[in-house]
């Protein structure tokens, strides 16, 4: 437990030392912030919670559905870094579509929660995250019309030197005994 605690401590405190130094250097908007904290924290709720309702085995659902969800997160966040300033949302934008993911998984999970007669935990938590993932989409879509927020595109930076991001993704290909291997290699 001792280890386990300090190596939790340690990567968050290095996180947050990265994400200071990052945040200092390419200053996001208030919108940006707030886009890549909801798309880790949707990507991975929802995931844990399909994950569980899918693991058929009642002894292994909570590890599987931690593991996913946790590795969701991370995917989310990596997501919602290289996307936020592409879809430059305001805050009001990233807060009405958190709405909508939570409007719609309480009202597909709470609702079919409230209308069983014996409610299963995995259908109900299954049914949450399909809501969540629909409410997600419409509120996405239905404030796509919302005005971007470049505000801080000229900052200068704190400390460093500002680069545009150049990301180059190449897709790869080998053969092996049996089929090919397939990849991506990149450059940023």
């Amino acid at each position: 437990a001792q280890r386990v605690s300090s190596a939790l401590w340690l990567t968050a405190t290095a996180g947050g030392l990265a994400g200071a130094a990052i945040g200092a250097i390419n200053r996001p908007t208030p919108g940006r912030v707030s886009f890549t904290s909801s798309a880790a924290l949707w990507s991975g709720a929802l995931t844990a919670l399909a994950a569980h309702a899918l693991e058929p085995s009642g002894a292994k659902r909570d590890q599987t559905a931690f593991a996913a969800g946790a590795l969701a997160y991370n995917v989310g966040l990596v997501g919602g870094l290289v996307l936020g300033p592409v879809i430059a949302p305001s805050v009001m934008r990233a807060r009405f579509v958190d709405l909508g993911g939570l409007f719609g998984a309480l009202l597909v999970g709470g609702g079919y929660a409230l209308l069983a007669r014996d409610a299963d935990s995995r259908a109900t938590l299954g049914l949450a995250a399909v809501g969540g993932v629909l409410g997600l989409a419409a509120s996405t879509w239905a404030t796509a019309g919302m005005p971007s927020d470049h505000s801080h595109d000229q900052l200068p930076p704190v400390f460093g030197e500002r680069r545009e991001p150049q990301a180059v993704l190449r897709p790869l290909l080998w053969p092996a005994r049996g089929g090919f291997l397939a990849g991506l290699s990149g450059d940023w």
